[in-house]
């Protein structure tokens, strides 16, 4: 479960900047709020960022979706030869002495420990890298490793393993211990990375038909479709022998009469429902965090706020989290979100992004927006400083 993300330098952002899913206190939606076990902070299941074009909200999951690729990349590539996307870390532009360090930090709980793992990039070389944990009933971490270029230090767990320090400059640390030892503490620190799952909204790859044999995932399918009025009352799944691969077919009812076509033949937003929600429901049964750059698209805003809402509800027993960017203003409501899950993203003069948080917001007055606002309204108003049409705050500024 994520916990905090913060970066600094990449892309369109120059300053540190914070992805926080620790949830404020306040009192909305307590019951969606995730928990873990011998500690009182709550977490959020949901974070969604909005804001202009070209304003960094993709910008900014990139930045996440950099963290983990740079993790992972080496692992699937040499451990089990299989090929995954990667985001560079490309440093802010417009700044001319710019060191080109990338800097990422991440805090995530696996079991009975927080991970916090830091990893510092300049031109593809890790610079910078260190990975502690902390059990959550106590109050001081404990040193997993820390390394600075080509020096590394461990500490007493990998004292133990005699593990080797030598290391490619290019690969992090944590990616060559989990590829050349069996360790419980690297499962354990690498569980979140293996987990993550993000989603090509437009990618034309199939459904992991393994997924949708499953009952639980079936049933959850079904009640989707049904709750946005549509006639597929039911799906099958069947080996083609010729070219080696399994077809889903849906079964839709039509004047109590039952048809059945491929799904290749169905329309293109009948099939990005089953290509995104396969590996939403897998998020959602096994736990782990769903990233998605412009969820609304093409999807009908009783279906993204049913989406939503999966991660809100029972269907959620394993803290998966839903980290994604969106235009659509109808779920922009206080029946939807809190406060603390609605995240803008804009840039100022300098063209350096900036992200904050609907909870941080004040006005003149260093009133906090009200729970019962209208937030759609005021986002096109322009009072939150980043909506489609304005880039510069009206009533509203951030709170220092």
């Amino acid at each position: 479960m994520l916990t905090q993300f913060s970066f600094k330098n990449f892309k369109s952002y120059k300053s540190l900047t914070q992805i926080e899913m620790q949830a404020e206190p306040e009192d909305d939606f307590e019951e969606t709020l995730l928990k873990v076990d011998n500690i009182s902070e709550r977490f959020l299941p949901v974070s969604v960022l909005y804001g202009p074009n070209g304003g960094g909200k993709t910008n900014a999951i990139e930045a996440l979706i950099s963290l983990i690729t740079y993790v992972t990349n080496s692992i699937n590539l040499l451990k089990y030869n299989k090929e995954v996307l990667k985001i560079k870390a490309t440093p802010f532009e417009f700044e001319e002495k710019n060191d080109n360090i990338v800097q990422f930090e991440i805090y995530y709980i696996v079991n009975n420990y927080e991970y916090r793992y830091k990893l510092h990039i300049q031109e593809d070389n890790i610079v910078l890298e260190s990975l502690y944990r902390i059990l959550l009933t106590a109050k001081k971490p404990e040193k997993i490793f820390i390394r600075e270029k080509d020096d590394i230090n461990i500490g007493k767990i990998l004292e133990k393993n005699k593990v080797n320090t030598i290391v490619n400059p290019q690969i992090p640390y944590l990616s060559f211990l989990a590829i050349s030892y069996n360790l419980d503490v690297i499962k354990e620190a690498i569980e979140f990375f293996e987990k993550a799952r993000f989603i090509n909204i437009d990618s034309s790859d199939m459904i992991p038909e393994e997924f949708l044999e499953l009952k639980s995932y079936r049933k959850i399918f079904l009640n989707i479709l049904n709750a946005i009025d549509s006639c597929i009352v039911d799906f099958n799944i069947e080996k083609d022998e010729e070219i080696e691969r399994y077809k889903i077919y849906t079964i839709h009812e039509v004047n109590n009469k039952k048809y059945r076509l491929s799904l290749d033949e169905e329309s293109r937003g009948t099939i990005k429902i089953f290509s995104l929600l396969s590996p939403i429901l897998d998020v959602l049964l096994n736990g782990g965090i769903c990233i998605i750059d412009e969820l609304d698209s093409r999807l009908h805003p009783k279906l993204l706020k049913f989406i939503i809402g999966l991660f809100k509800s029972d269907v959620n027993s394993n803290g998966a989290q839903l980290i994604f960017t969106s235009h659509d203003l109808v779920t922009m409501s206080n029946t939807v979100f809190r406060r603390d899950e609605i995240l803008f993203a804009a840039k100022n003069e300098k063209e350096e992004s900036e992200l904050y948080s609907l909870f941080e917001i004040r006005d003149k007055n260093g009133k906090s927006v009200s729970k019962n606002s209208s937030y759609s309204k005021q986002y096109l108003e322009g009072r939150y400083g980043s909506d489609p049409y304005f880039k510069r705050i009206k009533n509203f500024s951030n709170k220092d």
